[in-house]
């Protein structure tokens, strides 16, 4: 079990039993001042509670551990920006040579087609061929 703690700041009237997430705490608000007598339960004698390591805490480190909080969440959205932009530009970048292989696909089929038609190929059922080569060209010409 955690010792329990006291703090007088006259000398004559005793705060007490706290633990030490409240002795903290109560340095924090300003309740506890350094220069007030402290102890715990297992010491003899009552000291300076600023002499007490744990009670007030450094707020040198405190602040720059916040400011540190502070600068990794600033260069995480700096580097989440320009990643996201990157992504973009990926994506975008795909669709652009997405379209342009349709279009590829399209102009070749196109001219596959009117090379047999041209050139009168004509083999069982290639009125059928014939008939699904117009419907693709003007399909992808739609497209």
């Amino acid at each position: 079990m955690p010792p329990k703690w006291f703090y007088t700041p006259d000398g004559k009237t005793r705060y007490g039993p706290f633990s030490l997430d409240e002795m903290q705490d109560r340095a924090e608000s300003g309740q506890l001042r350094r220069r007030y007598m402290a102890r715990s339960e297992d010491m003899p004698k009552w000291v300076p509670a600023g002499s007490l390591e744990g009670i007030f805490l450094d707020r040198t480190r405190a602040a720059s551990v916040e400011t540190s909080h502070r600068f990794r969440a600033a260069w995480r959205a700096v580097l989440f920006v320009p990643v996201a932009a990157w992504r973009e530009c990926s994506l975008l970048r795909l669709r652009r040579q997405k379209r342009n292989l349709q279009r590829q696909r399209g102009a070749l089929l196109r001219s596959v087609g009117v090379r047999l038609l041209a050139a009168g190929f004509a083999t069982q059922g290639s009125e059928a061929l014939s008939q699904r080569c117009r419907s693709l060209g003007q399909s992808l010409q739609l497209a």
